[in-house]
Order: C-alpha cells, then sequence, then structure tokens
C-alpha cells in the first residue's frame, strides 16, 4: 500500500510540472541584426518564438545583449506576463507601444528602469505588479489589483488611467497628468509618496496619503485642474498639497490630518465637504484664495493664517484650540455654522466678515474682530464656557 501511495504522488507532481506556463525570451538586439533597424514588429517577435496565438500561461520576455536604443511595435493579445527589459539589458534602453486598434490585457507586467512602456491603445493589468521603469498612457490604462510605481508615469492627450484595488506611487516616482488626462483610484488607499502634477483631473476614492508633494495646477490654454479626495487624506509632517492658479481640491468624507502643508494659492479653492480635519499644521490661503466649508469640521490646533476667504457653508464649524487663527475675510452664506475658540484659543478676522441674509453664524470664545463687517444674517455671540472641549 505504501508503494502504491508513492506512486500516485509522483505522477500528480508530473502532471503539475506539465503545465508550467513557460518563460519565451526574445533577444531584441537580434531584431536589428536581421532587419537592419532598431524597431521590431511585436508580431515579427512572436513569430521568432513560435507564438502566433498567445495564451494566458505565456510569458514574454524583451531583453537585449546588445547596448542600444530597442523599439517594439504593437504589442496585442492576451497573455500572462510582459517583462521589457532586465539585467541583460543594463546598457539599453527598450521602449514597447501598446497597439492602439486591438490593446493588451497581461496578467503581470514588469518594466526595468530603463525600459519605456506606451500604452496608445486599451491595456488591462490583473495582478498585482511593482513597475520600476516608464508607463506612458495616451490611452486607457486599466490595472484590476494593487499596484506600486517606482519610476516616472504620465497621463497625456485624452487618456485615463484607472486604479481599482490602489496605488502606491514610491518616493523616486513622479507622476503627471495632463489637462485633458483623468486618473481614478479606487480600492483600499492611495499612496502619494513622490510627486504628482495634476493639470487635468484626479479623483480617488480611496483614502489618500501624501509623504511627498501633490500640485494641482492650471495651464493658460486649458481648464484648470482638480483633485477629489472622496475618502479624505492625510498630509504626513514635510508634505505638502498645493492648489495654484484656478485649481480646485475637493477633500470630503472620512477623516483628514494635515500635519505638513496645504496650500491654496492665487485664486485656487480648497474645499472640505462632509469631513473633520484636523492637525492643521500649516493651512495657506493666499489672499484671492478661499477655503469653503461645507458639513464640514476644520480642525486647528497650531497657529495658522488664512489671508484668503474662509466661506462657511450648511454645518460648518472652524474650531480653534490653545492656538490663533488669522482669517482674512470670512463668508457665512447657510446657517448652523460655528466659528469657535476653545481652552485658551483665539480667533482673530481682520478683513471682511460677510454674513448672508438668511445665513446665521455662532461666535464663540475669544473672536476679536478688526474687520469690516456686513451682517444681513444673524450672528450670535456666545461665551466658550458653553462650548464643550473637542
Amino acid at each position: 500500500m505504501k508503494s502504491a501511495k508513492v506512486a500516485v504522488i509522483m505522477m500528480v507532481m508530473w502532471i503539475a510540472s506539465t503545465t508550467q506556463a513557460a518563460i519565451y525570451n526574445y533577444d531584441i538586439s537580434k531584431c536589428s541584426l536581421i532587419i537592419g533597424n532598431s524597431a521590431c514588429s511585436f508580431a515579427t517577435i512572436l513569430q521568432s518564438l513560435n507564438l502566433n496565438n498567445l495564451s494566458l500561461t505565456d510569458n514574454i520576455e524583451i531583453t537585449s545583449t546588445i547596448g542600444g536604443a530597442y523599439y517594439v511595435t504593437g504589442v496585442y493579445g492576451s497573455f500572462n506576463s510582459l517583462a521589457i527589459g532586465g539585467v541583460n539589458s543594463a546598457a539599453s534602453s527598450i521602449s514597447a507601444t501598446i497597439n492602439p486598434l486591438t490593446g493588451a490585457t497581461i496578467n503581470r507586467l514588469s518594466l526595468a528602469g530603463n525600459s519605456v512602456l506606451n500604452v496608445a491603445g486599451n491595456l488591462t493589468v490583473t495582478a498585482e505588479n511593482s513597475i520600476n521603469g516608464f508607463l506612458a498612457v495616451t490611452g486607457s490604462a486599466q490595472f484590476t489589483s494593487a499596484t506600486t510605481f517606482y519610476g516616472p508615469f504620465s497621463i497625456s492627450g485624452s487618456g485615463s488611467a484607472a486604479f481599482n484595488s490602489g496605488v502606491t506611487f514610491a518616493a523616486t516616482s513622479v507622476v503627471s497628468v495632463a489637462s485633458t488626462a483623468k486618473l481614478t483610484i479606487q480600492g483600499a488607499q492611495a499612496a502619494f509618496n513622490g510627486a504628482l502634477i495634476v493639470a487635468g483631473s484626479l479623483i480617488s476614492s480611496s483614502f489618500a496619503s501624501v509623504l511627498g508633494n501633490i500640485s494641482v495646477i492650471s495651464n493658460a490654454s486649458s481648464s484648470a485642474g482638480s483633485a477629489f479626495f472622496l475618502q479624505g487624506l492625510t498630509i504626513a509632517a514635510g508634505a505638502q498639497v498645493n492648489a495654484s492658479s484656478t485649481a480646485t481640491i475637493t477633500i470630503s468624507n472620512g477623516y483628514s490630518d494635515v500635519g505638513g502643508a496645504l496650500n491654496a494659492f492665487q485664486s485656487s479653492v480648497i474645499s472640505f465637504q462632509n469631513t473633520t480635519v484636523t492637525g492643521a499644521q500649516r493651512i495657506y490661503v493666499a489672499a484671492s484664495a478661499k477655503v469653503e466649508a461645507e458639513q464640514a469640521d476644520l480642525i486647528f490646533r497650531t497657529s495658522s493664517t488664512i489671508n484668503g476667504t474662509i466661506n462657511l457653508a450648511y454645518a460648518a464649524t472652524v474650531y480653534v484650540s490653545n492656538q490663533t487663527l488669522t482669517i482674512g475675510s470670512l463668508v457665512v452664506s447657510d446657517v448652523n455654522s460655528s466659528v469657535i475658540a476653545s481652552k485658551e484659543g483665539a480667533v482673530v478676522l481682520e478683513n471682511n466678515v460677510y454674513v448672508e441674509s438668511n445665513s446665521a453664524v455662532d461666535f464663540i470664545g475669544d473672536i476679536t474682530v478688526t474687520a469690516f463687517v456686513n451682517i444681513s444674517g444673524q450672528v450670535n455671540v456666545k461665551s466658550s464656557e458653553a462650548q464643550q472641549t473637542a
């Protein structure tokens, strides 16, 4: 009986080994020797590898043994993995382009640091990936599993990229979203540890953490950049999130913490909706810029100066504890809003205070008004003794 059991186990192991996916390596430097050109079509590569019909078990490596710049055109099909560059290609740069007509579906994608993948068509990547090379999207790219970028990543033209299970941009990664491009993130977390420049649209439905720098900008020839953090964000000490020109940043839902800096320059707008924002190491708002709060609590625990405007919409609260908050202009455009100075905190309103008609605000605690006041609505002045500690 023991020998029969051993035989069965050996048979199972042999069957498993025969179904193991093969790895097909193509030396792209041969392409230039054969056709006298640094460009090689993906169809030529598949033909050389005897792979006229790709399958989900095929693994393809494209490397080079001779230094130089090489190009792969028209990557297409559905297969298990694509690796571009690697240890044998240290002296080479290899650029590949997804076929804009047929696109490609890849389980795993590997780009060496000296490699480039241009997504002109549709690319779908289904497994968890770490990408060291440069991914440039002018078509559409979708990542259905968690992905980490160590190299540059750009979305330009009318291109779009979607991450369905979160994404991490490492400290070495530089990300750019052009004015008509779009970056969408869903899943557990979006981690921005490097540099991100948004001239187009960023929509994060994941909780966002910032260890690097995010800049939302506007181009003179196009519409303003916009960033939506729909599940809150945390800005670590030393990190920055900046809006400039006429760009907008919207932070909503969840919980947010400003341990670094949140800056609104020029005429940009930072809007808080249905959220609580604490920390507030540095929130800077330029003279013509604006912070808007709607059903949001802005809790300042360190001294801050807002040279621009805070607009309090429905049920918004500015809470200051143990510090001084200086506000240039305050606009109250709905009811149930409060400006609270508690626990030795103080608020100084030094420019303009507007309380619009059918609006109401509570001033609680040490509120100093050295500003022009235009009150069409209602202002309630209360002692901080009645206010509980937040």
